[in-house]
């Protein structure tokens, strides 16, 4: 059967388009395709980064558990230093005064070869117009040498309260011209910046967990 060149060309249009049609749909499908593949290299990606993300995190948290551990031991130990010391003062009745009167001999004669007998409290006239009060006043020797102790207690020292005991001390030293003069301050802690102003002014700081 001959078709006429009307139908023939109606033929070839309609196969065209379908064909045409055809294309389009296999474009669209290994777009999809490649949209796809896209789209699962990001997810891989994704997860691996929530890997390692989840493994830092993992680290982060162990040393925040081991820190936090320090952090309890280092308190577990202070409190246990804050009971024994605070013991100490309900049984035997001792407060941070007699504590240095008993500690600080001991020290001045193990790390300074002085020899003092006691330690006390005095009031020194300044000028006849004023007194200060001197928390721990003694008078010992070294190499027969006399040495007048000067000192001062206090529960924490910092550099402020080195610096402002070295002031108060001046106008004392000033009294007695020709003495050799041991200044110290003697508490339960004492800050690195104490340990700086001590080295600066000569004066010796003492914690009483120290002999």
């Amino acid at each position: 059967m001959s078709l006429s060149p009307e139908v023939y060309e109606t033929v070839v249009r309609i196969v065209d388009q379908r064909v045409g049609e055809i294309k389009v749909t296999r474009e669209d499908f290994d777009k999809l395709v490649r949209t796809v593949s896209e789209l699962s290299t990001a997810v891989r990606e994704l997860a691996e980064a929530q890997k390692r993300t989840e493994e830092r995190i993992g680290s982060l948290a162990s040393a925040v558990e081991v820190l936090a551990k320090a952090q309890e031991e280092t308190r577990g130990g202070l409190t246990d230093l804050r009971v024994a010391v605070g013991s100490l003062t309900d049984t035997v009745g001792f407060s941070l005064e007699d504590v240095a009167k008993v500690v600080v001999p001991g020290w001045l004669q193990r790390h300074e070869n002085i020899h003092v007998e006691t330690l006390e409290r005095r009031h020194i006239p300044i000028d006849h117009k004023y007194m200060i009060q001197v928390n721990l006043y003694g008078e010992g020797a070294k190499n027969s040498e006399k040495v007048i102790i000067l000192g001062e207690f206090k529960s924490r020292i910092f550099g402020g309260d080195v610096e402002s005991f070295v002031m108060n001390m001046r106008d004392v030293e000033r009294q007695m011209p020709g003495r050799k003069f041991l200044k110290l301050l003697f508490g339960f802690y004492v800050h690195p910046t104490a340990q700086e102003a001590a080295k600066k002014h000569d004066v010796r700081v003492i914690a009483s967990y120290q002999r």
